[in-house]
């Protein structure tokens, strides 16, 4: 079972014990999954739930390189994640619309870039190279809440393909209901980990 098939099965187990809080009982299992994919690359990116409040809010996450570390593995006091901040929704939500929102706004004016998550849906957003705030990429798991948390199926079947994006175009995938979204998921995963926030300016979208 690979990192994502481990993230469905698990949210899928919360959310069948009936007693799930729709947005935050899935923290721990996001964290696991940016942690996994994030071990894999280099620099390491590690994922590290509910940052403090620097001005912005208190973002549900943030994601942070192996150099800002100490040695028992939590952020160095003052930094800030040099691979941005993390919103996280309910299954239910927009994803999309999530990140249009002020409050990622705020987020993006401090931390460059915000991962927002609705756990089945992932837009990074960021800075275009005229340094207006866009999404840079997106991914989606499944189509709707019922397909991405019902617990009768395994793990998905058939192939996913995402699509390729023009340069400097955001890049977006939405997996067809029943594709095998695992490995692709993944990798958008890492590239959204991997990405680097750039200079602030006007919001483009």
């Amino acid at each position: 079972m690979d990192a994502v098939e481990a993230y469905l099965a698990e949210l899928r187990d919360i959310r069948a014990s009936g007693g799930a809080v729709p947005e935050t009982s899935g923290y721990g299992t996001l964290a696991t999954l940016l942690n996994d994919v994030g071990h894999h690359l280099k620099p390491k990116v590690h994922c590290f739930i509910n940052l403090a409040n620097t001005g912005a809010g208190i973002p549900d996450g943030g994601l942070f390189v192996a150099n800002q570390l100490q040695k028992g593995a939590e952020p160095l006091p003052g930094q800030v994640p040099q691979r941005g901040a993390i919103e996280v929704k309910p299954p239910n939500a927009n994803a999309r619309e999530v990140a249009r929102g002020e409050q990622v706004a705020k987020y993006l004016e401090k931390y460059r870039q915000v991962l927002v998550t609705s756990y089945r849906e992932f837009v990074l957003v960021g800075y275009d190279a005229e340094g207006r705030a866009t999404p840079l990429e997106s991914y989606s798991l499944a189509s709707s809440e019922t397909d991405f948390l019902d617990t009768r199926r395994a793990a998905p079947q058939g192939r996913c393909r995402p699509r390729r994006a023009p340069r400097r175009v955001p890049q977006t995938s939405d997996a067809a209901p029943g594709a095998d979204c695992s490995s692709a998921g993944a990798r958008l995963v890492s590239g959204q980990l991997r990405a680097r926030g750039s200079r602030p300016g006007r919001r483009g979208w």
